[in-house]
């Protein structure tokens, strides 16, 4: 038996085997974390198969993979036997009314405030792609790459900062609120303003994240309000079970019968396989590359970056105060275009800026760090879950910060960015008390 299929069956035991601990440990609405689980695994093993033509990883890093996932099992377990005092106090929120009160403001906010300002943004947009850009060139204008500057915010930096430090994660905000306040109350009015957000976004900058945010969220939320396979009785749960693994492998089958189908194969890998894989390679390649910066030891500093991208922007504009957030470091860094994979009938396949949670983890301090995080998603998840059970919003909106987080975080750094802060603004939006009025007051 080959190497390669090997290390397949021990992805496919490890992470099925992870998911029956999940169950035996949550038994409520579990379904997150497995939805997290598969997600990894699912890539995983694609990425190991050769199925995309990318490098495959050595053994050693696959060896990090499983080290995290167990990380997180583990802090299940310990969450499980704590009281976790701190953390309930933490969390305790005002009456239903005052909260929908908060989210009502919010909601206004959005509309009044972020939904303009993103419209104009919007409409420069389309004018440009339709008067002097096209799209493909317009995507690297976006993010200053021709010039340092981009024209849809005016040649201004301090413009583009203001667009994508104060107004971008209020989209997140937006998202995160309403997936919660559909999920505890069956409330969509909030949920709807964040999808037209991220779609308007989406359309300004040429991308595809914000499609990819609003599709993702309502397949999850379908599977969350819907819960079919933790109804099910054991009979059916292994029927449903045997179905999703015929469909996956009929998915494989698919897969290899178009590796050489010329274009058609072409427009999969590159925007469906490739686009998913893509970092499992470039950890691989960093953590053999001994002069990779993903060696240094930052201690937290890596991924908590995307706390310091304002402070940073506002102390060395305004009070010549030079501090570099790591988020420019490694976006700098991983921005380089590797070679990644051959394709024979592409080529040399070269791909940037496809780094993962994973760079940022190890970068922090290693394989301890790779297990103080997983350890700390594990014991977070499995308190917050709770969450959905007692009707508390403000867990909730953690909980999918969390979520979010490790599934996106496949594709980028992702707390380099925009849900750190977004994070911050839920907490101040949850713990900032009102002094409800008699109308507001149980």
């Amino acid at each position: 038996m080959s190497f390669e299929l090997n290390l397949c069956l021990e992805i496919v035991i490890f992470y099925s085997i992870s998911i029956l601990l999940i169950k035996y440990l949550i038994k409520e609405n579990y379904a997150i974390l497995v939805l997290i689980f598969s997600w990894w695994f699912f890539w995983n093993l694609i990425s190991n198969s050769g199925i995309g033509y990318y490098f495959k990883i050595n053994y050693f890093t696959q060896i990090i993979y499983f080290l995290f996932f167990a990380s997180i099992i583990l802090g299940i377990y310990f969450q499980k036997r704590s009281k976790s005092i701190f953390l309930y106090k933490f969390f305790k929120i005002e009456n239903s009314n005052v909260i929908s009160k908060k989210i009502e403001l919010l909601n206004k906010f959005l509309i009044f405030v972020v939904f303009p300002i993103t419209l104009q943004f919007l409409i420069r947009s389309i004018y440009l792609q339709i008067t002097k850009y096209d799209q493909v060139y317009f995507r690297g204008e976006v993010f200053g790459l021709h010039t340092g500057r981009s024209e849809l915010f005016y040649n201004s930096i301090t413009i583009a900062y203001f667009y994508w430090l104060c107004i971008y994660p209020f989209y997140w905000v937006a998202l995160i609120v309403g997936v919660s306040n559909f999920v505890v109350n069956n409330r969509y009015k909030l949920l709807v303003t964040a999808i037209i957000l991220f779609v308007m976004d989406s359309i300004l900058t040429v991308g595809r994240f914000g499609i990819h945010y609003s599709l993702f969220t309502l397949i999850t939320l379908f599977i969350l309000k819907f819960d079919v396979f933790r109804k099910l009785d054991f009979k059916n749960k292994i029927k449903f079970g045997v179905i999703i693994s015929l469909s996956a492998l009929l998915f494989l089958v698919l897969l290899f019968s178009v590796r050489n189908a010329g274009s058609i194969y072409k427009s999969i890998f590159l925007s469906l396989i490739g686009y998913h894989i893509a970092s499992f390679t470039i950890f691989d390649l960093e953590l053999n590359n001994i002069h990779s910066i993903i060696h240094d030891h930052t201690f937290g500093l890596s991924f908590f970056s995307g706390i310091f991208n304002l402070p940073s922007f506002v102390l060395s504009k305004y009070f010549n105060i030079h501090f570099l957030s790591n988020f420019f470091t490694m976006g700098g860094y991983l921005h380089a275009n590797r070679y990644v994979g051959f394709h024979p009938e592409l080529g040399k396949i070269h791909i940037n800026a496809f780094g993962s949670i994973f760079f940022s983890m190890y970068r922090d301090g290693g394989l301890l760090f790779i297990s103080i995080f997983g350890v700390s998603f594990g014991y977070l998840i499995s308190f917050l879950i709770t969450g959905i059970r007692k009707k508390n919003e403000f867990m909730v909106s953690i909980l999918f910060c969390l979520f979010y987080t490790l599934i996106y975080g496949i594709f980028k750094l992702f707390t380099d960015g925009e849900i750190l802060p977004a994070i911050v603004i839920i907490i101040v939006l949850f713990k900032f008390y009102f002094k409800p009025n008699t109308a507001y007051q149980e």
